[in-house]
């Protein structure tokens, strides 16, 4: 069963097109594991506490969009554990000093009022080191043995195939050049390249290399097949609503 799931989440994962399908995927298995909120963290290599990225599902998105706000990544006792360990543990392990180290104490107190104390955290590496991390809540239940492991390949899978995709719905906001637009239009509307080339008085070849580039962004191959100058080629309108604007 824990195989068959997993299998399964994976491959949900792995259709996802953005970092915020990829969260809501995430928050759906674990829920199921006895988990209900999930916070996915990725840092920048260059600047890893001026530039975090979030995605937040569950109680605490306000208190997460705050962290990030006072840059409490830099006094984290938490993120300093992090950096020493690729084992998922909770966040009332971390040892600190509240006397010597104040801000530290002042975060570790903040999470606690969020109820966030004993929330688990899964520290994200690279060869570079710290890339980011995986914090979830299950309000101080145990986690079974095998569940524990689950709940560690689905973070890892989840947070890497993330990396790689665009933040929030901008998978949806393709940057068109106004020329490009102003070509898709005409075709959502049935018209040829020839006749495209006519109306904006372009060389049917300059037309279909906007074509080609638009289709491209869009992800969209069946332009390609279609971009011939006596082909009528029809993007689909709600790929339209999506992205030219």
């Amino acid at each position: 069963m824990f195989a068959e799931e997993t299998f399964d989440f994976l491959e949900r994962v792995d259709a996802c097109e953005t970092r915020a399908d990829i969260t809501r995927t995430l928050h759906d298995a674990i829920c199921k594991i006895g988990f209900y909120t999930v916070l996915m963290c990725w840092l920048d290599q260059e600047r890893p506490f001026e530039e975090a990225q979030i995605q937040v599902i569950g109680p605490h998105e306000e208190f997460a969009r705050q962290y990030v706000k006072r840059h409490y990544f830099r006094y984290s006792p938490v993120v300093r554990h992090m950096r020493n360990t690729r084992v998922p543990f909770r966040r009332s392990e971390v040892k600190y000093d509240p006397v010597s180290d104040p801000m530290a104490h002042r975060i570790m107190q903040e999470s606690q009022e969020a109820g966030l104390a004993e929330a688990w955290v899964v520290p994200i590496h690279a060869d570079t080191g710290l890339i980011g991390f995986v914090a979830a809540d299950n309000e101080r239940k145990a986690v079974a043995h095998d569940k524990m492991r689950q709940f560690h390949v689905m973070c890892l899978w989840a947070h890497s195939r993330a990396r790689h995709l665009p933040r929030g719905d901008e998978a949806h906001r393709v940057r068109l050049t106004p020329r490009e637009r102003e070509v898709v239009s005409w075709l959502a509307r049935g018209k040829t390249a020839d006749e495209i080339a006519r109306l904006l008085g372009l060389s049917p070849r300059t037309v279909e290399y906007h074509i080609a580039n638009a289709g491209q962004k869009l992800n969209t191959k069946k332009w390609n097949a279609h971009r011939g100058r006596g082909a009528k080629a029809k993007p689909n309108p709600s790929v339209l609503e999506r992205h030219v604007k």
